[in-house]
């Protein structure tokens, strides 16, 4: 793995320059550059729409946080401080993300924004987010999967001598384990593609955000069972299935909702 990608000397300062961290922040700038560019395109307000994707992705940063710091609790436990700590590591970004959209649903009502048209437009930049986050936790070799003995699996090197936020957190054994970042990757790639189609063809709004969310949802779900546990994790084992499986059938009954008209249409004519 590559933790560390270059390094920068200022003075007689030295800069380690991780891949994790330098992937989170060109993924954070490339998320907020689609999707200005999405809303730009769509005709959208810019500066009103601008502020609440501001107030929102502070949201998810304060909730993944703290939500990590729940379900992870023994490695706080020493240290509670360390909530406030900042690195580019500790984030449950999923719950993050999912709290942060709650949040967001209650400041578009305040701004008087459209949620359904919001959603769709971020949801491209979401999707290239993700994937440029998720390269960071591949390159840094993180966020890993259980051994396997498929031809695809990859080997880590035993972390010895690293001492940065991940110390610890990080795997030591050298057996082929399953690349779940990258499948993480291509479940918000596949989100991504079918998002621009869906964009491209007018459907309803709303959709293309509601689909992505299912899509990445449900990419998620089946990738758990193939990742490595985290080693502080401190819920019950079936918290993470059951989350992610109410958050599908939430996306899914919504997105059924916003088409019902056509499914009683359907169911009438016949």
């Amino acid at each position: 793995m590559f933790k560390n990608l270059f390094s920068i000397d200022i003075g007689q300062t030295h800069i380690e320059i991780t891949s994790y961290s330098f992937f989170i922040v060109l993924a954070a700038i490339l998320a907020i550059a689609v999707s200005i560019f999405v809303l730009a395109k769509r005709r959208q307000n810019i500066g009103k729409t601008f502020a609440v994707l501001l107030l929102t992705a502070t949201t998810v940063v304060i909730f993944a946080r703290l939500s990590h710091f729940i379900t992870n609790y023994e490695l706080y436990k020493d240290d509670t401080m360390r909530i406030f700590a900042f690195e580019y590591a500790n984030f449950d970004m999923y719950i993050g993300i999912v709290l942060g959209c709650i949040f967001g649903i209650f400041i578009c009502k305040i701004f008087k924004i459209d949620l359904w048209k919001l959603g769709d437009c971020l949801a491209p930049g979401l999707a290239v987010g993700i994937m440029f986050a998720r390269i960071g936790c591949f390159l840094n070799g993180c966020c890993v999967g259980v051994p396997t003995k498929l031809p695809w699996g990859i080997s880590l090197p035993i972390v010895q001598k690293y001492t940065g936020p991940l110390s610890g957190l990080l795997p030591t054994h050298t057996s082929a384990l399953h690349p779940t970042q990258i499948y993480e990757i291509i479940a918000a790639f596949i989100g991504l593609i079918i998002v621009i189609l869906i964009l491209k063809k007018g459907f309803r709004d709303g959709t293309a955000g509601l689909v992505f969310g299912i899509i990445y949802t449900t990419g998620r779900l089946i990738n758990l069972p193939l990742r490595e546990a985290p080693k502080f994790y401190s819920l019950p084992n079936y918290f993470d299935p059951l989350f992610y499986s109410i958050a599908l059938i939430v996306l899914v009954t919504i997105l059924a909702y916003r088409y019902k008209d056509l499914f009683i249409n359907k169911f009438r004519r016949k």
